[in-house]
């Protein structure tokens, strides 16, 4: 799945600063009856020190209480991507090996098709894939293909959604075709703000940015333009206010970046983190 996490930037000075970030903290999901929503499943989740998606508990809705029934686990890319997830189902007080998700991301970092594996007779087994289309990076289809000695389309699903001042998704209608498209499911996303590690701890001050990481990316500042040099991993740039300003896919030895403004801005690639001071 696809993480949805926005950047938010608390700058004290220019010495020092503490970075937390929006996350998702709850998700619950809704059938529509002939009633209206009624509820369905929800999902807590935990994180990393890096803002990742560590784990997910997912409950249902019987007998009128939220029962834990389902478990996943998650693993990331150099970009931050979940490129891999594998589920566990409640039984008893064991969690049993259940599935185990591969996800594909776009330039943009969208996921465009994500494959499910069932755990049978001890091995992973090709099962479910999905392909997903955007509109200015916001969801718009899904198409969905079952194995049976190859990839058989079986369902599409068309979204509308909603976003947040911050850019983060809080709410997803799913529309099913049977013979004309009609309401499905409803998904709300609810975000709390956790406080993450910087990955240099750098604690000195920002007018300029020189000292060459250990990684060998090296970010600096020359004649107001900021430049990143043997980048491994998408550049991101973000305002103080956490709002993506900047993004860079190609892995060059040597990126010039003209930012539209001044102030503080953070430079993100792969895992490294570096403040600059535009003026």
């Amino acid at each position: 799945m696809k993480k949805f996490i926005t950047l938010f930037i608390i700058c004290s000075s220019l010495s020092a600063y503490s970075k937390t970030i929006w996350v998702c903290d709850a998700e619950v999901n809704y059938s529509w009856t002939n009633n209206g929503w009624v509820n369905g499943w929800k999902s807590i989740y935990e994180y990393d020190n890096k803002g990742d998606i560590k784990e997910k508990i997912t409950y249902n809705w019987i007998n009128n209480e939220w029962e834990k029934t389902y478990k996943s686990i998650y693993e990331y890319d150099i970009d931050g991507n979940d490129v891999q997830s594998v589920s566990y189902n409640k039984s008893g007080n064991d969690w049993i090996k259940n599935a185990k998700t591969i996800h594909t991301y776009d330039s943009n970092g969208n996921q465009t098709q994500e494959i499910i594996y069932n755990w049978r007779d001890n091995c992973w087994v090709e099962s479910l894939k999905y392909i997903y289309e955007y509109d200015n990076n916001k969801m718009t289809r899904r198409i969905c293909y079952s194995w049976n000695n190859g990839w058989n389309k079986y369902m599409e699903n068309k979204y509308e959604t909603e976003y947040d001042n911050n850019g983060n998704l809080t709410q997803l209608i799913t529309y099913k075709n049977n013979n004309g498209w009609e309401k499905s499911t409803k998904t709300t996303y609810e975000y709390k703000i956790i406080t993450i590690e910087d990955v240099h701890n750098n604690t000195e001050p920002i007018t300029d940015v020189t000292e060459k990481a250990t990684t060998g990316i090296n970010i600096y500042l020359q004649n107001g333009i900021v430049v990143v040099e043997n980048a491994n991993a998408k550049i991101l740039v973000y305002d103080a206010m956490g709002r993506l300003v900047y993004r860079n896919n190609e892995k060059l030895a040597r990126t010039e970046l003209q930012i539209n403004g001044t102030g503080v801005y953070i430079v993100k690639v792969g895992n490294v983190a570096k403040r600059v001071m535009v003026n």
